[in-house]
């Protein structure tokens, strides 16, 4: 066998050494387009993943957010409704005050007061409403404000009879209608209401139609003074009947009206009292008393008179 040399066995091996890499880059360029192959699905599985997470992170991320901002809104809106109701408890508020304050200054300050000075300030501004029913100016009250509206209703609605019977017959008076009197249970009131029509109507004479006979009396003598008719003194009774003759006289002045006077002394005592008021008469009128004393007391007057 031929032995070689040093220099073909490097040359050998080194050949046998090319061979094999071209081997092993031949089997590992067949390998590489599988593993690049696998690289790639590999990335597209995790891309796949990350988006799929991505995804589910927004959801995440999102709905809270979109139930905390419905939270929020609500939360703002109660907030909102309770200060807004607030405000208008407190305006509600401010205008009852207000209208109180102005409410008492129209009514004088009122409510301010206490006890009766209260319940006379509110019966001067006839504010009945506000007087307690036990007050003395409760009644008071209703019966000025039924005379003042005429309001006969009112008058019967009062609880206690003397008061309903002086309603009406304040009534009867304003409208001058004694049928009203008649219409009262108290017979003081109608004795009262009927006095006060026959001073009132003139040409009729409800004065005999009252029960008590002073004021009957009376009656006559204030119907007789004011139409200054001295034939209704009839009505006054024989003891007034001279002195409602000379009080019609001295309301008119006419000397002759003493001549309805039935006594003789109360006739000179009814021209010895006019002497003052008429400054035209003159002593002469003396010569017409028949009475000493009165004649002398006649004569002194015109002296008086005179200087």
């Amino acid at each position: 066998m031929e032995k070689k040399s040093e220099s073909q066995d490097a040359s050998e091996t080194s050949t046998e050494a090319t061979e094999g890499e071209v081997i092993e880059e031949s089997i590992l360029a067949q390998k590489e387009p599988k593993e690049v192959e696998a690289t790639e699905t590999e990335k597209k599985v995790e891309e796949k993943i990350e988006e799929v997470n991505a995804t589910e992170t927004k959801k995440i991320h999102h709905e809270p957010k979109a139930h905390s901002n419905h939270h929020t809104n609500s939360d703002s809106s109660k907030a909102a409704g309770y200060h807004k109701g607030r405000s208008i408890v407190i305006l509600v508020f401010l205008v009852l005050v207000a209208g109180f304050m102005a409410y008492d200054l129209n009514s004088g300050g009122c409510f301010g007061m206490e006890g009766g000075q209260r319940d006379l300030c509110f019966y001067e501004q006839a504010r009945c409403d506000f007087i307690p029913t036990d007050s003395s100016y409760k009644e008071l009250c209703l019966v000025d404000l039924a005379v003042a509206n005429s309001d006969l209703e009112a008058c019967s609605e009062l609880t206690d009879s003397q008061t309903q019977g002086n309603c009406q017959m304040q009534i009867a008076i304003e409208e001058v209608d004694v049928e009203i009197c008649y219409d009262i249970k108290e017979d003081y009131w109608i004795d009262n209401c009927l006095f006060a029509i026959g001073g009132l109507e003139e040409g009729k004479y409800y004065c005999a139609a009252i029960g008590s006979e002073e004021q009957s009396y009376e009656c006559y003598l204030e119907y007789a003074i004011q139409t200054e008719n001295p034939s209704l003194c009839f009505g006054v009774g024989l003891e007034d009947h001279d002195r409602c003759v000379i009080s019609v006289a001295k309301e008119s002045l006419d000397l002759e009206h003493c001549s309805f006077v039935k006594s003789s002394f109360y006739q000179d005592v009814c021209v010895l009292k006019l002497i003052p008021l008429k400054p035209e008469l003159d002593v002469s009128i003396c010569d017409t008393i028949s009475w000493t004393g009165l004649n002398e007391d006649c004569l002194e007057k015109f002296v008086v008179v005179e200087s």
